[in-house]
């Protein structure tokens, strides 16, 4: 089943004046709730290195056709944003979004309950000029840009899926909500 399949055409207008049939991507319906609620219709998974949802749904599924049923199964709903990115991708985003440093500077401190804590604040109620003082009186770790960016992107490779055995329900669920007729 093709995921915009259910959700019917609208004309559209674009700005030059012409208009075009599209699929109505303003037609959204979720996974009920149900489903992601029931402990037994879900299997967790971790996502590999530079793993997409359409591989994952084939080997899982047998088909690529299922890889919506990631997405909405997860509240995936900004791939760039919220699925994780290969080790490769990692590397050029953090290039891309520290442009001024290098993946092994300071991007914060966290104290022993791994909070994070201010320096400049730490060095005034402490009485210190020197940071490396601070930093070992107060028994702070140092979180590079490159661990906390991996640390990130870890923490979105574990997913839940809908067991094999129940996909042809939820999507009979996805077409019912999509046709109520």
């Amino acid at each position: 089943m093709s995921y915009f399949k259910y959700m019917g055409t609208v004309w559209y207008t674009m700005p030059d004046g012409t208009t075009l049939l599209m699929n109505d991507l303003t037609a959204f319906a979720d996974i009920t709730a149900d489903f992601k609620r029931d402990a037994r219709v879900q299997i967790p998974y971790q996502i590999k290195d530079g793993e997409l949802p359409h591989q994952i749904s084939n080997r899982l599924y047998g088909s690529v056709e299922y890889w919506w049923t990631i997405l909405l199964m997860n509240d995936i709903y900004d791939f760039d944003n919220q699925w994780p990115r290969s080790d490769q991708q990692l590397s050029e985003y953090i290039a891309l979004k520290y442009p001024n440093n290098v993946p092994t500077d300071v991007h914060h401190y966290v104290n022993p309950n791994g909070l994070v804590a201010d320096l400049l604040s730490l060095r005034i109620q402490l009485g210190l000029t020197d940071n490396n003082a601070v930093i070992d009186q107060a028994g702070l770790e140092i979180i590079t840009i490159q661990d906390f960016e991996y640390g990130l992107n870890e923490s979105k490779r574990n997913i839940s899926l809908i067991d094999p055995d129940y996909i042809s329900s939820v999507q009979t669920a996805f077409e019912q909500a999509m046709n109520p007729e």
